[in-house]
């Protein structure tokens, strides 16, 4: 849904589905041409309202009706950031998200501390309490405590116990850190050594560029691949965050050493 966002006819208030990088439209409604920028700044002052929320809240629920979920979805974004402590807000956007687990997790970290049942708390934890999103087991044990009572916490605490002795059970799989530390490493070694053979070396300029331009390509094929099978990952440890930091600066070094090693 990233490649889209919403806006607001001028001219006859007819809520659109507008495409990223598109600027101007034509309204299927009244058919006039409109700019894409008019139209979200008519969408933002209509959302922004805090004595409109409840409105806007059925709005958006009758939208989804009408249009589905990505247009209200859209919409819903906005009134997340506009109003980011309205925890209805919150829970629609991630259910018209599909129950993405980022925004789970941005959901669970925001209001998992606060005592305040709502009616939802059972559609979040029959969608999101699920073995994939153990990483996240402290806080819905928190959410469950806070949002829930009675035979529905009783049952709720009761799966999630379930849940954390079948993850202690079985071996967890630490091959995605394990080869991203090694690809961190190893490339990070590559980089600084190659930088050096750049200024040692008399080399000429368009062969290092060529010799750099492909390194770098293969190390950014290599991360696609390793996110493309890895990348639902929550989160990531502090050494793997300093792995990657180093990495980063290698690639710095290594182009700085292409254009000092032809000065030099």
């Amino acid at each position: 849904m990233a490649e889209f966002s919403a806006g607001i006819c001028p001219n006859c208030s007819e809520h659109l589905l507008l495409k990223q990088g598109l600027m101007f439209l034509v309204c299927p409604l009244c058919g006039e041409n409109i700019g894409s920028r008019e139209s979200k700044e008519v969408l933002e002052q209509v959302y922004t309202n805090p004595s409109k929320l409840a409105e806007n809240i059925a709005q958006v629920l009758l939208l989804e009706k009408k249009y589905g979920p990505q247009l209200p979805y859209q919409i819903l974004l906005i009134l997340k950031k506009n109003f980011p402590h309205n925890e209805d807000v919150a829970f629609l956007t991630l259910k018209l998200s599909g129950f993405n687990r980022f925004m789970l997790k941005d959901y669970l970290t925001a209001f998992a501390k606060f005592q305040k049942p709502v009616p939802f708390a059972v559609e979040v934890l029959q969608n999101g309490l699920v073995p994939i999103n153990w990483e996240l087991a402290q806080l819905f044990e928190q959410y469950i405590k806070n949002k829930t009572s009675g035979n529905i916490q009783t049952r709720w605490l009761d799966k999630l116990r379930e849940i954390n002795a079948a993850i202690a059970a079985s071996p967890q799989d630490t091959s995605a850190s394990t080869w991203i530390h090694i690809f961190y490493v190893s490339c990070s070694v590559i980089n600084v050594s190659l930088a050096a053979v750049f200024i040692i070396f008399a080399i000429e300029f368009v062969i290092s560029v060529l010799i750099t331009a492909a390194l770098l390509c293969i190390e950014m094929t290599v991360m696609y691949f390793h996110a493309k099978k890895y990348g639902n990952r929550l989160t990531i440890s502090n050494t793997e965050r300093a792995l990657m930091v180093t990495f980063m600066c290698t690639l710095v070094l290594t182009v700085g050493g292409v254009f000092l090693g032809a000065l030099l």
